[in-house]
């Protein structure tokens, strides 16, 4: 039977990676059957076309700024028209979109009865593809990406305290069950030490019943480093500068953070000895969904003790704002920020000497033509 495989995040779960892989590899899948299209529509949030199911979630708006559900549903159609066709000439199709765990604990639930009714009128096998991260490291990495983003934020230990609803698991696939079977659920584990065949790439293609073999490329880049504990506190900081919210993803809050990503690719400036995730954070968090986590690990993991390994975390020293590294990590941010300063004025002085000799051209040219005239 012909299958349709959505991965649904969780979002921080490795999932542009993945995204990554799949575009570089869609050959190799291919010849073994598996689609992942591109689809034919551009997203107004910039959001990577290797994101191929993001159509699911993005909201079309009228020129008055109100939801145009019409428009909407038509991009709607027009990418599961490319779906339909992928099913022509493959077997499996692979779509994906991290943004599709929150969606879905939400009113875009209907996203889901949307598939369903694709799939049963289509003849074709709905599965869903999610991978679970333990709650303090996925809210940690949640604040940290808010926190480049511009958000203005408390400190951490104190977000490390608020409620988060998305992250009962069990709630939130036990919704998701009422759509499809539990064995069309394929629930997997986000951790390192034990991705089947030693990385996300090869336990993904399993997840989809697939071997990982020489044949996939695994592109070599470099790698925007996360920000240190140190770096990042700067950005939180530097945030509140432009008031709630307003820098969120803007101009300014890209400048701000441009020093802090190019020291993040600098191993020897991007030092990172402490654990902003102290062990008190990681026991508060891990009873608030102890009860929930163990109802996931009896229903998808009954190999397993426990759902999530909690025992080897905490090995860094707790993270202070008064450690040994915090004022060179200052210095070397406003340091590298007057290096990026210098390097816009110098681009902006070549433009104005362009410019400069363009007039003069054009001038000396108008001479030129006013002479012959005469």
């Amino acid at each position: 039977m012909k299958t349709l495989y959505l991965h649904i995040g969780l979002p921080k779960t490795g999932t542009s990676a993945i995204q990554r892989f799949l575009n570089d590899n869609s050959e190799v899948l291919e010849r073994r059957g598996y689609a992942y299209p591109i689809m034919p529509v551009e997203y107004k949030n910039h959001a990577s076309q290797r994101r191929n199911a993001h159509f699911l979630v993005e909201q079309e708006y009228d020129e008055n700024g109100k939801p145009d559900m019409e428009a909407t549903l038509k991009k709607r159609q027009l990418c599961m028209g490319v779906v339909k066709e992928c099913f022509k000439n493959a077997d499996n199709v692979i779509l994906t979109d991290e943004s599709l765990w929150n969606q879905l604990g939400g009113d875009g639930i209907e996203i889901l009865e949307y598939m369903a009714d694709f799939c049963s009128e289509n003849d074709v096998l709905l599965k869903l593809v999610v991978y679970l991260r333990e709650q303090s490291e996925y809210m940690l990495s949640l604040w940290r990406q808010k926190v480049r983003a511009g958000r203005v934020l408390p400190p951490w230990s104190e977000f490390a305290r608020k409620s988060h609803s998305n992250f009962n698991f069990h709630k939130q696939l036990k919704r998701l069950m009422q759509y499809l079977e539990k064995e069309n659920m394929i629930v997997k584990i986000y951790d390192r030490e034990s991705f089947s065949g030693g990385n996300i790439f090869s336990d993904f293609l399993g997840a989809v019943g697939l071997e990982f073999t020489d044949e996939y490329i695994i592109e070599k880049e470099l790698v925007n480093l996360s920000l240190s504990d140190n770096q990042t506190e700067i950005k939180r900081i530097l945030n509140t500068l432009q008031g709630e919210n307003a820098g969120v993803n803007s101009e300014v809050s890209r400048l701000l953070e441009k020093p802090l990503i190019v020291l993040s690719q600098n191993p020897e400036m991007n030092r990172n000895p402490y654990s902003l995730l102290t062990k008190g954070d990681t026991e508060y968090i891990s009873e608030k969904y102890r009860e929930s986590n163990e109802r996931v690990r009896q229903e998808f993991f009954p190999d397993r003790e426990a759902l999530f390994d909690l025992n080897k975390k905490n090995a860094k020293p707790e993270w202070s704002k008064d450690n040994p590294d915090m004022i060179d990590d200052i210095i070397l941010y406003f340091g590298q920020l007057a290096v990026e300063q210098q390097k816009q004025i110098d681009r902006l002085n070549e433009e104005v000497d362009r410019l400069k000799n363009q007039n003069k051209i054009m001038a000396a040219a108008r001479k030129l033509k006013h002479k012959i005239l005469k």
